[in-house]
């Protein structure tokens, strides 16, 4: 097979992860596309195409978005960014990454396991949960999780769920996005890689998406945690072989 073809393998399973649990596209891309193409490249790469499915499942899930959550999720996210960067400073990155993806592996068993946390007031939870995310985003780049365990920890419905995590996703992205472009990290040869791996980005995005809504939501909930479990012993596993 030829790297663009091994390429857009990738993308559809990557797509086809997003499209049914609405997050874990960079998880599964950016570690398998650096096989192939410069990390500098990658990265720019998979926020763009991150967009363009977050943007088709927002729109299939917009009746479903919690405005004033997601509001309250950014708004704390974006004060969490700077203290992340003040720890990432301070403290030894490795040390971070570790004690972060230890955390999220052992928390998603968990919860696997039927454990679950009473939170009283959802607002002030949605609150510390975008708090972490952007605590997360500012020391080690990975955003995701506190928002992904605080939908599960509240029992969200499949459809909810998804669109409140892409919700917030699509803002970020394009936040991401805007910051490359002034930092002139995207350059031509991001796009000359990102339109040949669209057919397969739309096609893994679209059975995603219908396979999202036939998947109960017993299975659809054991498939988010499992992949978040997956991503903690990544997370873990990258600081040992650093």
């Amino acid at each position: 097979m030829t790297p663009l073809l091994w390429e857009s393998l990738i993308i559809f399973l990557a797509g086809l992860i997003q499209g049914i649990t609405g997050f874990g596209f960079a998880l599964i891309a950016v570690p398998l596309l650096a096989f192939f193409i410069p990390l500098k490249t990658v990265v720019p790469l998979v926020v763009i195409l991150s967009l363009v499915t977050n943007l088709f499942i927002f729109w299939e899930t917009r009746k479903q978005v919690r405005l004033g959550e997601i509001r309250i999720i950014t708004i704390f996210g974006l004060v969490g960014i700077p203290f992340g960067i003040v720890a990432l400073q301070l403290l030894d990155s490795n040390l971070l990454k570790a004690t972060v993806g230890m955390l999220i592996t052992l928390t998603a068993l968990a919860m696997f396991f039927g454990f679950k946390v009473k939170l009283r007031h959802r607002t002030l939870s949605s609150g510390m949960a975008g708090f972490l995310s952007g605590f997360f985003n500012g020391s080690i780049s990975m955003s995701g999780p506190p928002i992904v365990l605080f939908l599960a920890n509240e029992d969200s419905s499949k459809g909810e769920f998804r669109a409140n995590l892409t919700a917030y996703a699509v803002i970020t992205n394009i936040v991401t996005i805007g910051s490359f472009l002034f930092s002139r990290v995207i350059d031509p040869d991001v796009f000359g890689h990102s339109f040949p791996m669209l057919p397969g980005l739309l096609a893994g995005m679209g059975l995603g998406m219908v396979a999202a809504r036939r998947i109960n939501e017993r299975i659809f909930r054991s498939i988010v945690l499992g992949l978040l479990v997956i991503t903690g012993i990544v997370t873990v596993s990258a600081t040992l072989r650093a």
